[in-house]
């Protein structure tokens, strides 16, 4: 349709640092933007027309466009728009998105309707992408802590066949220290039984 593709400027905002305390929107891309050619803009929940749109997660429709609020670049000359059409990129309640355009005509219901249904599938897509990679994230997580796990496993078996070779040197010892007690206490008896048979013999030569 020539309201789509005659006179019109556009820009694609993308949700970045989704934290409730850090929420901006991030300029990606635009289309016949006159604003010093700059693409790092950054805009907070609420903070004009694409911040309410975010708030509001509908969209706003502009027949009323306040005079220089956005010069259109075409072979004409720069003029101001007509209408404003500002829609989510919106899944379940989650805008992932902001999209603005303008154009020297005003839209057809069906055409902002287009842009819903776009901005829906496209959140639907960012949406898989966001949890692939919260998935991946999650699995690598579970990975490291699988390693932990080995490594505590390893380190603790490590630890029982120290302890156990430990108790088996110390039983040995036992054995070994046993064995010197038995054979002390036999060279012990024998030597009282020497002595027995000396006292015996001193005493039979002395009665006789």
């Amino acid at each position: 349709d020539s309201s789509f593709g005659v006179g019109l400027y556009s820009y694609l905002f993308l949700l970045e640092n989704e934290n409730d305390e850090d929420t901006k929107l991030h300029l990606k891309s635009a289309y016949a933007f006159q604003r010093k050619k700059r693409l790092d803009i950054k805009m907070n929940p609420g903070e004009g027309l694409v911040g309410q749109c975010y708030l509001e997660k509908d969209y706003i429709y502009l027949t009323e466009v306040p005079e220089n609020y956005i010069n259109i670049k075409s072979g004409l000359g720069d003029a101001n728009p007509k209408s404003i059409l500002i829609t989510p990129m919106i899944v379940n309640e989650e805008v992932y998105g902001i999209f603005e355009i303008a154009s020297f005509h005003t839209f057809e219901q069906y055409q902002i309707d287009f842009m819903l249904e776009m901005g829906e599938n496209i959140a639907m897509q960012l949406n898989s992408l966001k949890n692939n990679e919260k998935t991946k994230q999650l699995l690598a997580e579970m990975q490291e802590q699988s390693q932990q796990l080995h490594s505590q496993e390893e380190e603790m078996r490590q630890n029982m066949e120290e302890l156990q070779a430990t108790q088996e040197q110390q039983e040995r010892q036992k054995r070994e220290l046993r064995a010197e007690l038995d054979e002390v206490q036999r060279a012990k008896e024998a030597l009282e039984q020497q002595l027995d048979q000396k006292e015996e013999l001193i005493k039979k030569l002395q009665t006789d």
